[in-house]
């Protein structure tokens, strides 16, 4: 799996974008996608994720960490 992090999230929406590893342009996520949203711990930038694409949409997300920028 691709690994990259939440480059922005915006909580009320529940959506966000995320970036890979080297990559110039970032992809949209939806928080229906991140596979650990339900143990409270808000989604922030900078959040290490690792993330499946399957016709051009991020379909999972896994964060690495809970806390950004570790």
């Amino acid at each position: 799996m691709p690994e990259g992090r939440i480059q922005s999230f915006d909580n009320d929406a529940g959506e966000g974008t995320l970036i890979a590893d080297g990559a110039e342009s970032a992809r949209t996520f939806s928080l229906d996608v991140l596979k650990d949203y339900k143990t409270g711990e808000l989604v922030h930038s900078g959040q290490r994720v690792t993330f499946r694409v399957e016709d051009d949409t991020v379909v999972s997300v896994h964060r690495v960490t809970t806390r950004g920028y570790e």
